[in-house]
């Protein structure tokens, strides 16, 4: 996770620092900039790689839970949730799917925060 958030951090810097450099168009800047893209680019391949080794560990349990649970209420489109509010496109009665969607959106930040695993915010 370190390594993660060093690499993260060195991007960001370097992506801000060629942003800088084009809108104030100093060539000497972007030249010196550009003989670092490989690198960067080389590090959010790296940085890619390690976001995504948490997923293999996780889709699997997440993907029987969905094919059981799909096979229980998604068949035949019962109504699993209902929403407090209309949601546009959705309304106020939630099918599985996007019961689904919906939580699994709201939950996966939090379970990033528990386990210290980097966010697109960081």
């Amino acid at each position: 996770m370190d390594l993660l958030r060093r690499r993260t951090s060195e991007v960001r810097a370097w992506q801000k620092e060629y942003t800088q450099a084009i809108r104030s168009k100093d060539e000497k800047a972007i030249a010196r900039l550009k003989k670092k893209e490989q690198a960067i680019k080389t590090a959010q391949a790296e940085m890619s790689k390690e976001q995504f080794k948490p997923l293999i560990f996780t889709i699997i349990p997440f993907f029987i839970f969905y094919y059981v649970f799909y096979a229980v209420f998604g068949y035949n489109q019962l109504t699993v949730a209902v929403s407090p509010i209309s949601l546009p496109f959705v309304g106020t009665e939630l099918n599985f799917w996007v019961w689904y969607l919906l939580s699994s959106f709201s939950v996966s930040s939090l379970i990033q925060r528990i386990f210290g695993l980097p966010s697109a915010a960081d």
